[in-house]
């Protein structure tokens, strides 16, 4: 199973975790690494990002469906979410050095991230990062198309 999300947010949460002032070495991570994933889409179950949190479920029926597995199906609840955040502070605090919270780190939604990630959207829309995009989107599409075709 591999996860794939749009270049904009993707890139955006990637410069905030890492906490870079410009969105040019995230838009190069994510061709990189998803040009990578491109040449393995016969052999992986392709989930994007809005189906991973918003129907976790079906991606499971997905993967069981291709590889004749067995895994238990999320039920995607106002519990069962809540409960998958705690679980992410929780990793979040112990990959922490403080032990704390990181806002930057944890791999859910914050209004501090939603703040960092506005104050890069200038530097995304740029003329010096619209070839990366339009690169970035580009692969993006084809991903989710090849998705369609397996």
């Amino acid at each position: 199973l591999v996860l794939i999300r749009n270049p904009r947010d993707a890139a955006l949460s990637l410069a905030v975790r890492r906490q870079w002032p410009s969105i040019t070495p995230a838009l190069i991570e994510y061709i990189d690494f998803h040009s990578g994933i491109q040449e393995l889409v016969d052999s992986i179950v392709l989930a994007d990002f809005s189906e991973i949190t918003q129907d976790f479920g079906a991606v499971i029926d997905r993967v069981n469906d291709r590889f004749g597995t067995q895994f238990g199906r999320f039920a995607h609840t106002a519990e069962n979410v809540k409960s998958c955040y705690a679980e992410l502070d929780r990793i979040e605090k112990r990959d922490s050095k403080n032990g704390q919270v990181r806002s930057t780190h944890v791999a859910r939604p914050s209004p501090i991230r939603d703040q960092l990630s506005k104050a890069l959207e200038g530097d995304l829309q740029s003329d010096c990062n619209a070839a990366l995009l339009r690169d970035a989107n580009e692969l993006y599409r084809k991903l989710l198309d090849s998705r369609v075709n397996t």
